[in-house]
């Protein structure tokens, strides 16, 4: 994954725990380095590894650990350090959500060593959708469904999330109903 993920693991554990817990996490999980750098690309099993070593130290369910993270993605990584691209992804969440599918182009073209997911719409109803999540990377269902909760946030506008398929468990993708 991108160094900017675990730049904001390692920023979501300093801010809700402190920086010893962060140590203790980073050395848990075998990241020897003294930093991450944002722009380069980090084998995939590494975050993995900082996400379960956070669960054995600070005893948080996984799930709960992908979900706030994904939410700490949107809401303060990505408003600091990608806010001008967020801003351009819509005027409010409906709009956001709706031009997802094209977003990740617009990243690529800052970031063209990334490997980003595939989002699909189906429009359910006036306020109704279905998120489809297709990753060539497994277990980030409770990552992204975070992300969902952070964009709601980031336009203070309340929805409702159910994950409805997930890859783990035999989907060929993930899926997400939203109303908002």
């Amino acid at each position: 994954m991108h160094g900017a993920v675990n730049q904001a693991v390692e920023d979501l554990i300093i801010s809700k725990y402190d920086e010893a817990t962060w140590l203790k996490i980073k050395k848990k999980s075998g990241f020897t380095e003294e930093m991450f750098l944002s722009n380069e690309p980090y084998p995939d099993q590494l975050t993995f590894d900082l996400v379960v070593a956070t669960n054995a130290i600070t005893k948080l369910p996984v799930d709960q650990i992908l979900i706030a993270l994904g939410e700490h993605w949107v809401l303060e990584t990505g408003m600091k350090k990608y806010g001008a691209l967020l801003r351009s992804g819509g005027q409010g969440f409906e709009e956001f959500i709706k031009y997802l599918p094209k977003f990740h182009g617009r990243v690529m073209m800052v970031y063209p060593n990334i490997i980003p997911p595939e989002f699909d719409i189906t429009v359910v109803s006036a306020n109704e959708l279905i998120l489809h999540y297709h990753s060539k990377r497994d277990g980030l269902t409770k990552f992204v469904y975070g992300l969902i909760q952070g964009i709601s946030k980031m336009f203070d506008h309340p929805v409702e999330i159910e994950i409805r398929d997930e890859k783990l468990k035999g989907k060929n993708h993930d899926t997400f109903y939203i109303k908002y």
